[in-house]
C-alpha cells in the first residue's frame, strides 16, 4: 500500500519541490498525493497546480476532519512546510485528528509542538533540517562533543548562515549546532549567528546565481584565545531537492513507526537515519 501525502503550506516553495519530486517515476511508485492541500487563506478554494500535471484544491485546515472522514485516510501522512506563525495551529490540527505528520517548518515553539503531539494519538517527525547529509554531520558533531567535552575550551565561536531572502527566521540548523559547540568549550551562543539575506552579499560569498532563491550555506569558525589557531566547519546546499528527498524518507519512516503502533511520539531526522531511512 502506498502512503498518501497531504501537503500543508501550499503553494510554498518546499511544497512545490516535494510535488515535483513525487512526479518522478521512482517516487510515484511509493507515494500518492491527496487531492486536497492546505495553505494560505488567499488561496483557499482555488485549484492549485502543485507541479506540472499534479493538481489539488487548496482548503482551510478546518476542512481536514471532513476530508479524512470522507476519504481513505488510514495510510495518510501530512507534510508541513508552512510558516512559523501557522506551525502550532497546524500541529494542533494534525494532532487533534490523530494524523501523523512530518514538519520541516522552523522558527516556532518546538517544545509546545512536541507537547501537543505527545498528548495525542499522532506521532510526528519534527526537524529543522531534512537533508540527510547535513543531519549526519550534526550527529557526528554531537558525538565528538560528547566524547571530548571542553576539548576546545576558550575558543571563540563565530557563525554565519546564508539563505534565500524570503527566509525570515534564523537558520534552525545553525541554532541546533550551537549546544554541541558549547559542549566542546567554544564561547558563543545564538547571538553569534549572523544571518545573510542580501543577494549581493551572497554573490560575493560565491552562492550561484541560480541558487539565490533557494540555498543554505553555513560557516562555523572557532578561534583560539591567542588567535593563532582557527578551526572551520561548513556545509553548502544549493536548491531544495535534498530537503524534499529527506522529507519523503521521513514520511516512510514515520509510516512504518505508525504501522508498528507508534502514537504520541516525536522523532527527529537522526531517528530516521538511525533506522536506515
Amino acid at each position: 500500500m502506498k502512503v498518501t501525502i497531504i501537503l500543508s503550506g501550499a503553494p510554498g516553495r518546499m511544497c512545490g519541490e516535494i510535488a515535483r519530486l513525487l512526479m518522478e517515476p521512482a517516487w510515484r511508485a511509493r507515494f500518492d498525493v491527496a487531492p486536497v492541500c492546505f495553505g494560505s487563506a488567499a488561496r483557499r478554494g482555488a485549484r492549485l497546480e502543485l507541479a506540472p500535471g499534479l493538481h489539488a484544491s487548496c482548503e482551510s485546515l478546518a476542512y481536514l476532519d471532513s476530508f479524512l472522514a470522507s476519504h481513505q485516510s488510514d495510510n495518510a501522512v501530512a507534510v508541513d512546510y508552512s510558516s512559523p506563525d501557522a506551525a502550532l495551529e497546524n500541529v494542533s490540527a494534525f494532532a487533534s485528528v490523530g494524523l501523523p505528520f512530518v514538519m520541516g517548518t522552523t522558527g516556532f515553539d518546538r517544545a509546545r509542538a512536541e507537547a501537543l503531539v505527545r498528548s495525542s494519538n499522532a506521532s510526528a517527525v519534527i526537524a529543522p533540517n531534512m537533508a540527510a547529509p547535513i543531519v549526519a554531520l550534526q550527529e557526528a558533531l554531537r558525538h565528538v562533543a560528547e566524547v571530548y567535552p571542553n576539548a576546545l575550551a576558550g575558543h571563540r565561536l563565530d557563525v554565519w548562515e546564508s539563505h534565500q531572502a524570503a527566509k525570515k527566521d534564523v537558520s534552525g540548523t545553525a541554532r541546533a549546532l550551537i549546544p554541541h559547540f558549547q559542549r566542546l568549550g567554544l564561547v558563543g551562543d545564538e547571538s553569534a549567528i549572523a544571518s545573510i539575506r542580501d543577494p549581493a552579499r551572497q554573490r560575493e560569498l560565491g552562492v550561484p546565481q541560480d541558487a539565490l532563491g533557494g540555498h543554505g550555506w553555513h560557516h562555523y569558525e572557532g578561534t583560539s584565545a591567542t588567535g593563532d589557531v582557527t578551526l572551520t566547519l561548513g556545509h553548502r546546499v544549493n536548491g531544495r531537492r535534498v530537503y524534499a528527498e529527506g522529507t519523503l524518507r521521513a514520511v516512510e519512516f514515520l509510516w512504518q513507526e505508525t504501522e508498528s503502533g507508534s502514537r504520541g511520539e516525536v522523532f527527529s531526522m537522526a531517528d530516521v537515519l538511525r533506522a536506515g531511512g
